[in-house]
């Protein structure tokens, strides 16, 4: 009865203690909400509850970078700490520069914005020319603008071959008409490639003056010519390809098919009381020439370098291509651009259990590169102990193991039971390793490594600590503020380096007196280095005034650069609307481009007649 009785305590009394502990028992989280403009970390993302004493990390969402501030966050009894981080839309920096060309910059250079090329006069946009700020900076790549071209100018009826000959022209080219023996030119002897691509004004006539039908021998009467057949790849010009009969005396010119050039020989006849004269000109297929050097990669010419014949890129060993690799020789030369072979990289290499500092340690390996593994003492490795960057971008072949030497529970003392222990928490700035962040338990002998946190790196010290029976080891891993180095040198400018060039600094762009500055002119130290780009300092200049039924009596010709000036006076008949004289300042022009206005005509009114 006594021993029931003892029994019956005993049992009252634990479950007392049952009642205290779950009483006690800390709360778990549900899942955290960040601040604006940030996610939780992919590792988190699909998980409700979150245990006490547990962290968890938040990333910025895409388009935007962080502002500074811890990124992660610990439950405690059910409630999460304040979250640190704040996060800033990303900018993109300067998109580049153009050549014989501009940016226009409507929406900024932030993420989401758009910017849009605009060609100088006599320049013609070759692909798309908006680029838009994307998660990994700007979309594309800085556009072309290729000088505006003209083909051969009109042939006219019996006319001789223009001067200078050629193929193509760009603008501004002018060309001189001239008439054969025994006819007169009707116009203007020379026209000029216009930015739009054709020749203006419309070319002269030549008008005979010989041939008089009332002069013919009785009966006599001169048979026309039908429309005259070239030889292999040559056509009419277009100003014969509408007429189907041509008069005794008449001359009609060829041109090479597209994607042909001249060999040599004259490319026009004469039409002779209804018969042509021989055609002597003779046409190849053009050549494009070298597509250009591949750095780290070459092309196959297999198919040759002739029009129509198509180049294929290939990488060299441990690159990859970027864009398109396949190019074809057009009538104007290779389409596409040169692509880029850019070389493979791997990331951080995997951590292993038990195991000690990679070497070398770094944040990015290329190909070829090799790690070396070693195993914290009383362990031992099984398998390679070394690693090399792949062709794939991922480490080869799989890491080996470290293997415990020591423990041996048969040899420990009768009833001995070893202690595991709970998660270990590290330093300043210090985080787990991504291979044990989902443990919560630890056996006796079992080894955890530490990493710095985002924006800092090693300064000294083992990052590896060991559980011996329920106690960590110390943590001798320590951390300091990643330093970013020089952001670079911006011509004709400099950085305000005032907060240092420490994780987390800003520098601050200042160009020199007379430049401009083009994009972004803030940059923040962050985990990968500076974030954007060298912003450009762009020299002041203005665009070229045109004043019609005008010229420019002082200052020089184009470009104008800051603080020059110019002034125009108007032709006789004329007089001028608005200043004379403009200054190129910070914002363009000191004042509209004035205008030139007929005597006696009101601003607003045609001139007459």
């Amino acid at each position: 009865m006594q021993a029931f009785k003892v029994c019956c305590w005993t049992l009252k009394i634990w479950m007392i203690q049952l009642a205290l502990v779950l009483s006690i028992q800390a709360q778990d989280c549900s899942r955290p909400t960040g601040g604006p403009n940030m996610v939780l970390s992919d590792s988190f993302i699909n998980r409700d509850t979150f245990t006490n004493g547990e962290q968890v990390s938040f990333v910025c969402s895409t388009g935007f970078v962080s502002a500074g501030g811890s990124r992660s966050i610990t439950c405690t009894d059910g409630v999460w700490s304040e979250v640190k981080m704040k996060c800033k839309i990303r900018s993109c920096g300067s998109p580049g520069e153009i050549l014989n060309g501009h940016f226009e910059f409507p929406d900024g250079i932030e993420f989401g914005a758009t910017v849009h090329t605009k060609c100088d006069v006599g320049y013609i946009l070759v692909g798309s020319g908006v680029r838009t700020c994307m998660s990994q900076g700007w979309s594309g790549r800085v556009p072309i603008c290729e000088a505006v071209m003209c083909g051969p100018p009109p042939d006219i009826l019996n006319g001789g071959l223009v001067t200078p000959p050629g193929e193509e022209y760009k603008f501004g080219d002018v060309v001189v008409y001239t008439c054969q023996k025994e006819f007169t030119m009707n116009g203007t002897s020379s026209i000029r490639c216009s930015e739009n691509g054709e020749f203006q004004p419309s070319p002269p006539t030549c008008i005979s003056r010989t041939w008089d039908p009332a002069a013919a021998p009785p009966g006599f009467s001169a048979q026309n010519c039908s429309r005259p057949k070239g030889g292999p790849s040559l056509i009419l010009s277009d100003s014969f390809i509408y007429q189907d009969t041509f008069t005794h005396g008449a001359s009609v010119y060829f041109v090479c098919s597209t994607g042909y050039v001249s060999a040599g020989g004259s490319r026009s006849i004469t039409c002779t009381d209804g018969v042509w004269s021989e055609v002597k000109l003779k046409c190849k297929k053009r050549l494009c020439g070298s597509p250009g050097d591949i750095l780290n990669g070459q092309y196959d010419l297999s198919e040759g370098i002739e029009f129509g014949a198509r180049v294929y890129a290939k990488c060299n060993k441990g690159y990859t291509l970027v864009g398109s690799g396949e190019r074809t020789c057009m009538s104007q030369g290779w389409s596409g651009r040169v692509p880029t072979c850019e070389a493979v990289m791997c990331g951080p290499p995997p951590d292993i259990l038990n195991g000690g500092l990679v070497t070398p340690l770094e944040e990015e390996y290329k190909y070829g590169d090799v790690v070396v593994y070693t195993c914290q003492k009383e362990f031992t490795m099984n398998g390679s102990s070394s690693i090399s960057c792949s062709e794939n971008g991922e480490f080869q072949p799989s890491p080996p193991t470290c293997i415990s030497r020591t423990w041996d529970p048969a040899a420990a003392p009768p009833g001995f039971s070893a202690q595991n222990c709970s998660r270990p928490k590290g330093g300043p700035s210090l985080i787990l390793s991504d291979s044990f962040i989902y443990q919560d338990t630890f056996t006796h002998g079992a080894s955890v490594s530490f990493v710095c946190s985002t924006g800092y790196v090693s300064a000294g010290g083992s990052r590896s600590i060991t559980c011996t029976d329920g106690v960590w080891n110390e943590v001798k891993l320590k951390c300091k503020k990643r330093l970013c180095g020089s952001p670079g040198d911006i011509l004709n400018g400099q950085y305000d380096l005032s907060e240092g060039i420490e994780f987390g600094a800003r520098v601050y762009a200042k160009c020199n007196k007379g430049y401009t500055l083009v994009g972004s002119g803030e940059r923040t130290c962050m985990s990968q280095g500076w974030s954007g780009r060298v912003p450009t300092c762009e020299e002041i200049s203005c665009p070229t005034p045109v004043v019609k039924n005008g010229v420019r009596f002082e200052g020089g010709p184009p470009p104008y650069k800051h603080l020059s000036s110019v002034t125009f006076r108007c032709n006789s008949g004329y007089e001028m609307n608005g200043q004379a004289t403009l200054t190129c300042e910070m914002n363009g022009w000191s004042a509209d481009v004035p205008s030139c206005i007929g005597v006696g005509i009101h601003v607003g009114e045609e001139r007459l007649g």
